[in-house]
């Protein structure tokens, strides 16, 4: 009977040892865990005129891909600090020496230029691997020569860096999140950026849109609407901004969710 206690007592105080000891450690760790990440160095692309709405675009243009590739997750990115003090806009003017210095030590190397031609901000950009000195990617976009169509730039030109070295995942540059907001008074079904930029309404109901879903092509979004009084799943086109006829039922229909096909 004794032995019987004693083991009872030593495995009490054992058990209270344990339940102390992870009393005191986190209970929920939260955090990602990544593999190798790239050494990239993300040069400013340089101005091929002084025109200053293209100084001005330029500038929103270099902060979109420097954000979008930080954003990503997946690169390792040299303070532009350490950058030499002159920058690249053509392959001959890349000084490969100088982006595997010490205080750099690029793995590879994004870099280009910016024009106006025709009434159209033109960047021409590049990719390239510093140890090898080849090319990985060499792209040009031509785009309106206002902030939304640089930033659309920007973020192709991000997303294209992120599928060559990023380890074949898709970037998330271009993508957009639909939200619900009340910030007109009624709410209505928002349309923004990944990063917030571009902020609009694409409902005018003036009553209460909830649940929205964007379809597999991403061209329409189902939602709930209560603009007949009755909670009802209304389908819209992105493409025209027009309402799609969809079945309407009694008593609460809500919560829309597209199926695997993206078809219904």
């Amino acid at each position: 009977m004794k032995q019987k206690l004693f083991w009872l007592f030593a495995g009490s105080i054992f058990f209270a040892f344990i339940q102390s000891h992870y009393s005191q450690q986190a209970q929920v760790q939260i955090g990602t865990k990544t593999g190798v990440r790239a050494r990239l160095a993300v040069a400013d692309f340089q101005l091929r005129s002084s025109d200053p709405q293209l100084t001005s675009m330029t500038q929103i243009f270099n902060e979109v891909v420097w954000n979008d590739l930080d954003m990503s997750g997946v690169f390792d990115l040299v303070p532009k600090s350490f950058y030499p003090v002159k920058l690249p806009s053509q392959p001959q003017e890349v000084i490969y020496e100088q982006w595997q210095s010490n205080e750099v030590k690029a793995q590879d190397l994004a870099y280009g230029n910016t024009s106006v031609d025709r009434g159209q901000f033109v960047a021409e950009c590049r990719l390239v691997d510093v140890s090898t000195q080849e090319s990985i990617a060499g792209l040009r976009y031509r785009v309106a020569l206002d902030e939304p169509g640089v930033r659309t730039a920007a973020h192709k030109f991000a997303d294209e860096i992120v599928l060559k070295i990023g380890g074949g995942i898709p970037g998330v540059g271009q993508t957009s999140i639909c939200f619900a907001s009340d910030r007109t008074g009624n709410k209505e079904i928002w349309v923004m950026d990944y990063d917030g930029y571009g902020q609009h309404a694409i409902t005018n109901h003036r009553s209460i849109s909830l649940t929205p879903r964007w379809s597999r092509d991403n061209s329409k979004i189902a939602y709930t609407t209560y603009r007949r009084g009755n909670p009802d799943l209304t389908i819209q086109s992105l493409i025209d901004n027009r309402l799609l006829s969809f079945a309407t039922f009694g008593g609460l229909t809500t919560t829309p969710a597209w199926a695997p096909d993206g078809e219904r």
